[in-house]
């Protein structure tokens, strides 16, 4: 089943049951910062799609069941979610292009951070070709 959600603008949009981080991009040193809230065991990797002028960040990933959920004699509540989850960041870059090296990773707490190196697009060469005249 999926869940409907309507804002207070009343515009909806449908949720997959199950782990959904948080997100935020941002620009910041010539580079692109990503950050996700997935806390607890989780792992993401990242791919880079270039499409006209815009590249998509592709996050995929799965919040697993914590380790030590198993170990919990008597759980009252549980509101926590798992499961796999996908994100994808659209990003117009006009004036530069987002290196497709891996980005720098690091996990602060569960606060996933991916740093993505940017750099300015190459000018485009004309040549143009004229006959000349036969001898």
């Amino acid at each position: 089943m999926k869940k409907c959600l309507i804002d207070e603008l009343g515009f909806s949009s449908l949720r997959v049951n199950g782990f959904e981080p948080t997100y935020n991009y941002y620009f910041q040193n010539n580079k692109i910062i990503v950050r996700v809230e997935a806390p607890g065991n989780c792992n993401i990797s990242s791919t880079l799609d270039y499409i006209g002028e815009y590249t998509i960040i592709k996050l995929l990933g799965e919040k697993k069941q914590d380790k030590d959920q198993d170990k919990i004699q008597t759980l009252f509540f549980n509101n926590r979610k798992k499961g796999k989850f996908s994100l994808e960041l659209p990003i117009k870059t006009e004036d530069y292009i987002i290196k497709n090296d891996d980005p720098i990773y690091t996990n602060k707490k569960g606060l996933l951070i991916l740093e993505y190196s940017i750099e300015k697009k190459k000018e485009t060469k004309t040549f143009e070709y004229k006959e000349e005249e036969e001898i």
